[in-house]
């Protein structure tokens, strides 16, 4: 498979490391799977763990393509990279729980400027439908309407967008259908 330029830069960049690593601690040998580990071990101090996998891939290809070697034949090398996913305690995600979204938009429903219940509607929109600010604004009246068959409103989402899924409907749960219909 071709990889697109931005992937190629990537994969490029990240085997010149490895082989500028190999060039500062002059080993000679493709094949040492413990230099190989010291260079994961060095890149620690600056990359995550799924990062360092990312890593592992971008010069697993090369040796797969110019050495025949697949790199995840290496069990010590593995192992390592396995250690630090398993160690790495990954930060609280800064985004919203669903009781916090279910929350807003009860407090959304009980406004009386139709502007906040308007605001309780695009929090449904866009948060039951995984859309970001660019797609939400794409959503028009006719694309929302009551499913009989599910007993909840169903938003159809036909248009191009940056990410992947141009085309697909997603449902509003049941539990907002008076605040849908009344909007």
């Amino acid at each position: 498979a071709t990889k697109s330029p931005k992937d190629q830069r990537m994969y490029t960049s990240y085997q010149a490391k490895w082989f500028n690593f190999m060039k500062k601690h002059g080993v000679e040998d493709y094949l040492d799977e413990t230099a190989m580990i010291a260079f994961f071990q060095e890149l620690t101090n600056d990359y995550k763990p799924g990062t360092l996998w990312v890593v592992h891939s971008c010069i697993n290809s090369w040796y797969v393509m110019n050495k025949q070697l697949n790199l995840n034949t290496w069990p010590r090398l593995c192992l390592v990279l396995k250690n630090f996913s398993e160690m790495y305690v990954a930060k609280m995600a800064s985004t919203f729980t669903a009781k916090q979204i279910d929350q807003a938009i009860c407090f959304y429903e009980q406004a009386k400027d139709p502007r906040d219940y308007l605001t309780g509607v695009v929090i449904m929109l866009s948060y039951f439908g995984l859309l970001r600010m660019s797609d939400l604004v794409k959503v028009q009246k006719s694309d929302v309407s009551y499913d009989y068959v599910e007993k909840c409103w169903k938003v159809r989402f036909n248009y191009p967008r940056k990410r992947k899924n141009p085309g697909f409907t997603y449902l509003i749960p049941a539990k907002y259908n008076d605040y849908m219909e009344n909007y």
